[in-house]
């Protein structure tokens, strides 16, 4: 017990950072699975990883030394949001039209991002250590000043999804309701896939791409199998991603084991969507009701 205080307490700021990245990827990820866009869940991840490649290519320039105007080119952050937001738009399509060609579109994205974000990153000075960090995250290079641009970042989320939630599970689920409600379905879409990039763009920097898309999906969707109504899900989500990252973290942080983070913490997630799929399937052998609805309602 004490040794385990002795790692919280010396690793605070990269656990709350952990935390604060998964419940926010799980809340966004509510949206993500009850819109049945688990695939551009996946694409997402990979199109940030890129553009951070990016970023480390174009360091090695002159053109993008300081002074020259252009040196916003190797921020990480900046370009994994660049990249991100362009994906999201690029992906973007209105709800209810899921037909396989914008699956398949989505597919090439991932193709292709994925394939970049190395390609980039093994064209830079630094090679495949990397490739290493974008795909397993630096969870431990979280100190107090990232924590900060983190909630800076994430926190306005977090609030906006809260404020909107129904509105936004409206607009997705019954556009055409929605619109004679005079809900305004497109501005509330384009509010959702910015979340979304946001969301990814941050959380691909900190914690991996690998992690940020388990985070996107199984907090979620074990919620959505455990519990009824909206408020429920997207609180079980929260709370689920917050134990998978903190216990994923203190599992990596055992110095008998001296795992990578962001792996530890997604193979810890899945333990806990396989908990809660066992845990449906037990109430409903015992007539504890139809499974939950890929939805929360």
């Amino acid at each position: 017990m004490t040794d385990l205080l002795e790692t919280i307490r010396f690793f605070r700021t990269a656990i709350a950072g952990s935390v604060l990245v998964a419940v926010c990827c799980a809340v966004v990820g509510v949206h993500v699975v009850g819109r049945r866009i688990v695939l551009t869940g996946l694409a997402l991840p990979q199109v940030a990883a890129a553009g951070i490649g990016l970023s480390f290519l174009l360091s090695g320039f002159a053109f993008t030394g300081e002074g020259s105007g252009l040196g916003w080119l190797r921020s990480h952050d900046l370009m994994a949001l660049l990249a991100a937001g362009a994906g999201a738009a690029a992906l973007t399509e209105r709800p209810g039209r899921r037909g396989a060609g914008r699956e398949v579109r989505t597919a090439a994205v991932l193709c292709l991002a994925g394939g970049l974000s190395f390609l980039l990153v093994q064209g830079s000075a630094l090679g495949m250590e990397e490739v290493r960090n974008i795909v397993a995250g630096d969870v431990l290079g979280i100190h107090e000043e990232r924590l900060a641009q983190l909630a800076l970042f994430l926190g306005p989320v977090l609030l906006l999804t809260a404020l909107l939630h129904r509105r936004l599970l409206f607009a997705s689920f019954d556009p055409e309701m929605a619109s004679t409600l005079g809900i305004r379905t497109g501005l509330h879409d384009l509010l959702f896939h910015a979340c979304l990039a946001v969301t990814v763009a941050r959380s691909v920097h900190a914690t991996g791409t690998l992690s940020s898309f388990a985070f996107l999906v199984l907090p979620g969707a074990a919620s959505m199998r455990l519990f009824r109504g909206q408020g429920a899900v997207f609180a079980g989500a929260a709370g689920l991603a917050a134990l998978g990252a903190a216990a994923g973290f203190l599992l990596a942080a055992d110095e008998r084991l001296d795992w990578p983070v962001g792996p530890t913490a997604t193979a810890v997630m899945v333990l806990i969507f396989g908990a809660a799929c066992g845990v449906r399937w037990v109430l409903d052998r015992r007539g504890g009701g139809p499974a939950a609805s890929s939805a929360p309602r």
